[in-house]
């Protein structure tokens, strides 16, 4: 569950979460009084909680549930580390923090839950994710091609078929957007339209709703403007 006031941070944690193959995200909340009133009622394993917020502190949250599930705290603050240590949070991602920060953060509430080893507890079997990997394989003319991170300038995704544009020329192959997607490091690449992701090295300018990569200028979607805009922001790229 997530439980963050800012838009935008919670957009982002709904990316990160949607990246890492044992998590699922059940609800997400505004405010953290509604957050409080579903916890009551409904088991969650985990908790990513903002600690600033209006009414109701992420705090105030954290003291009034008799059993709270695993949380990490999300906060642009460092001032309150010591008090939510004291409140048994797993960890605490100090604003803006990025997708590598992010899974050490869950890998280490997915070892307290399924220790290795305790071989009589049921877990899934997952791998961490390996942040350190640099390239992925992509079914292309009837063999499993190699493709480089530092290659792709951008993907762009016609009717039926993908194309990966790298610095070796055009990769097509038949796999899906959401397939693609789950493989590539999201502090590198990012959506920022229906039909493109792009690779931020690759980007030349940004200009009102377009970016420049080589010779193409792409599009920026009305629905994905905020997100990429936040995500340059959080990693101090503008």
């Amino acid at each position: 569950m997530i439980v963050e006031d800012d838009p935008g941070a919670q957009e982002k944690l709904v990316f990160y979460i949607s990246k890492m193959p044992f998590l699922r995200l059940k609800k997400r909340f505004l405010n953290a009084c509604q957050a409080y009133a579903y916890l009551k009622a409904h088991p969650v394993d985990l908790v990513f909680l903002d600690l600033m917020m209006e009414e109701f502190s992420g705090i105030q949250l954290l003291e009034s549930l008799n059993n709270p599930p695993h949380v990490i705290i999300t906060s642009g603050y460092d001032s309150y580390a010591l008090k939510a240590y004291e409140l048994n949070v797993q960890d605490y991602l100090l604003k803006p923090f990025g997708f590598e920060r992010f899974v050490r953060a869950v890998n280490r509430v997915y070892d307290l839950m399924f220790p290795p080893e305790n071989t009589d507890q049921a877990s899934p079997q997952v791998n961490h994710i390996n942040t350190v990997r640099e390239y992925f394989f992509v079914r292309h003319n009837y063999k499993m091609l190699k493709v480089c991170f530092s290659d792709i300038q951008y993907i762009q995704g016609l009717s039926n078929y993908l194309i990966i544009k790298t610095a070796r020329g055009p990769v097509f192959t038949l796999q899906g957007f959401s397939q693609i997607e789950r493989l590539l490091p999201p502090d590198r690449f990012l959506r920022v339209h229906r039909s493109y992701i792009v690779a931020l090295d690759h980007i030349e300018y940004i200009q009102k709703n377009k970016l420049k990569i080589g010779d193409r200028m792409i599009p920026i979607g009305e629905s994905y403007k905020q997100f990429f805009m936040s995500h340059l922001k959080d990693h101090h790229l503008i």
